[in-house]
């Protein structure tokens, strides 16, 4: 188990004996005040510095950075079902979208910087005030929708989910 510290360090406990630190990963400048798991080995951490890191456990290293919130700290930041966006949202009165797919690519990429440009590209930021985007227009290839071909006609209603990405935000 892992868990973020007020010093900016990751607590790693061995399951079952949670009396002792097994491990402990420093790196991060600021606290670490939220965490979504990718699998055994990989996490992100979100920190008061503004920015999401791709951490990796055992070898602990840091790995990237997915985005940022400038200077304002990450208050929350969670997975999409389908494990191709992860949602911030900072004190600077914004959610963020970054995409993450290729943190789950099996065949891995070599080329890490291509990646971490893409993923803030992909980033929809309001400003805050009046829900409108900041600059008026938003990547729509960001969030590819399905096709309409094959949907019967008169039905509009939007299935229900099941696992509501938003619920616990």
């Amino acid at each position: 188990m892992v868990c973020g510290s007020q010093d900016g360090i990751l607590d790693i406990y061995s399951w079952g004996q949670w009396a002792d630190i097994s491990d402990r990963f420093p790196g991060h400048p600021n606290s670490i005040d939220t965490l979504a798991v990718i699998n055994e080995e990989m996490l992100l951490t979100g920190s008061s510095d503004g920015l999401i890191r791709v951490v990796s456990i055992h070898p602990n290293k840091l790995l990237g950075v997915v985005g940022e919130h400038a200077d304002f700290p990450i208050e929350r930041i969670k997975l999409s079902p389908n494990n191709k966006y992860v949602a911030s949202c900072s004190h600077d009165d914004t959610v963020k979208f970054w995409n993450v797919e290729y943190l789950f690519d099996p065949e891995g990429s070599d080329d890490e910087e291509e990646h971490e440009d893409e993923g803030a590209g992909d980033a929809a930021e309001g400003d805050g005030g009046d829900g409108s985007d900041s600059d008026g227009d938003m990547d729509v290839d960001a969030a590819p929708s399905k096709p309409l071909r094959g949907r019967p006609k008169g039905k509009s209603k939007v299935p229900e989910v099941k696992n509501n990405f938003f619920a616990d935000l």
